[in-house]
């Protein structure tokens, strides 16, 4: 699942975990470390942040991020890695980018936790 805040049991589970997050490579200019989140989206397809050429999110490898001792592995899923796939299209990302709300658009494509300011504090 994708936790839809920072405050719930998916999102403290992750942060135990190993953190495996997927890194693109640019096969423009070499950047092999291209991190997944929307400062590589433009409307023509994503972008390397480097040389700001295109390059293809599903190539890439997996690396872990998280704790040398974490007890529980995971893995952050975008859908930019499926762009490969006849099942997701840069349009329909784009779309969703352009249309949704930030917190639905980070949950639901870049598989990230979201919290608006507006969340409520109790005492």
């Amino acid at each position: 699942g994708t936790p839809k805040s920072t405050l719930n049991h998916i999102q403290t589970k992750w942060e135990m975990s190993t953190q495996v997050e997927w890194f693109a490579k640019c096969h423009h200019c070499g950047k092999n470390d291209i991190y997944i989140d929307e400062k590589i989206i433009t409307k023509e397809g994503p972008r390397c942040p480097k040389c700001k050429k295109d390059f293809r999110p599903w190539e890439g490898q997996w690396i872990r991020t998280g704790k040398k001792d974490a007890q529980v592995s995971g893995y952050r899923i975008t859908q930019f890695q499926f762009l490969n796939c006849p099942w997701v299209s840069w349009e329909e990302i784009w779309k969703s980018y352009t249309n949704n709300s930030k917190a639905l658009f980070y949950n639901e494509d870049l598989g990230l936790s979201y919290d608006s300011s507006s969340a409520s504090m109790s005492l």
